[in-house]
């Protein structure tokens, strides 16, 4: 089913977006800090409804939560880094065992997971979510770095 246009809580997720929008358009190049969306957003409501006063909480949605806190530059190099992960794992899946390409692409998927969950929640990088997110990055990162295969194992 689908919420009607007048459900407060479309409303205020489209007044979140639209504070993030406004924050990142009027610091675009380096953002508002680290974790000043909330403080930010109480000093600077730029929503129609003065949202702040009634749903004090930061956009639903990690790509403009981190574009409004750290800028354009900031998230450009977080894109930069997540697409070079990415890349390397394309460019070593070929090149590993067929058991360790399995968990890899495992891993990978997970790894993904947690980009598409970002578009509506802020908890993909917070707290435990996020060491775990660390914790499969780094598995995949080590299973994609191995030089022997099963074949080397047994010779």
């Amino acid at each position: 089913s689908t919420a009607p246009l007048d459900d407060r809580s479309l409303k205020t997720r489209i007044n979140l977006i639209s504070q993030a929008l406004s924050t990142t358009k009027d610091n675009a190049l380096l953002g508002i800090g680290g974790g000043g969306f909330m403080t930010h957003f109480v000093n600077y409501d730029y929503t129609n409804e003065g949202v702040a006063r009634y749903y004090l909480a930061p956009v639903h949605n990690f790509f403009l939560l981190m574009a409004s806190e750290v800028g354009i530059l900031g998230f450009f190099l977080f894109v930069l880094a997540m697409l070079t992960i990415a890349r390397f794992f394309f460019e070593r899946i070929r090149h590993i065992g067929r058991e360790f390409s399995f968990i890899s692409i495992g891993l990978f998927s997970s790894f993904l997971t947690f980009f598409f969950n970002g578009l509506w929640t802020i908890r993909s990088f917070e707290d435990r979510v996020g060491l775990l997110f660390c914790l499969l990055l780094g598995l995949l990162v080590n299973l994609l770095l191995q030089k022997r295969t099963r074949a080397h194992i047994y010779q």
